[in-house]
């Protein structure tokens, strides 16, 4: 392991102690994955950190628990679009192809020293932005909410969610 993978591993270890983090290595790339539960518990995410040593490289990946019908991927996309213009790091993105939502952000240290509160700000703007997006995006893809109108309704506990009509 390198020294980006190290810091990842141990701050994993000190802070999602509760976590189950499997670790996958190939050659000079490094991923450990876990569960990561929103602020208010209502939703779980698949949780990735992806380092790459040789390039200096960390990724960090959030996938939200649903996948878009088809027929509602175009606004859902248009609705995510709306929301990563405020986000101050990283982005929504949707598979057109699956369905799936994801969250992210990368950084590298070069020239620098990766500091465990990094990987936490990481986790945390990760979390909050698709706490903050998600209910929204969902009524947007099981229910009426239009696009346009997702950002302004995307407070936690505002939404009233519709059953899923798949």
């Amino acid at each position: 392991m390198g020294a980006l993978t190290d810091v990842v591993r141990a701050w994993a270890r000190e802070s999602i102690p509760s976590a189950e983090i499997s670790t996958q290595h190939d050659g000079d790339r490094a991923t450990l994955n876990y569960n990561a539960t929103g602020d208010h518990d209502q939703f779980s995410y698949r949780a990735f950190f992806e380092i790459t040593e040789s390039k200096y490289l960390i990724q960090f990946f959030l996938y939200a628990p649903i996948k878009v019908p088809m027929a509602r991927r175009q606004p859902v996309a248009e609705a995510i679009v709306r929301f990563n213009h405020n986000f101050l790091l990283g982005y929504l993105d949707l598979d057109m192809e699956d369905g799936g939502i994801r969250y992210y952000a990368a950084m590298m240290f070069k020239d620098g020293a990766l500091a465990p509160p990094m990987l936490e700000h990481l986790q945390v703007a990760g979390v909050s932005s698709l706490d903050q997006a998600l209910p929204a995006l969902m009524a947007v893809a099981f229910g009426t909410l239009d696009p346009a109108e997702a950002l302004d309704q995307s407070s936690p506990g505002e939404l009233t969610l519709p059953p899923p009509d798949l």
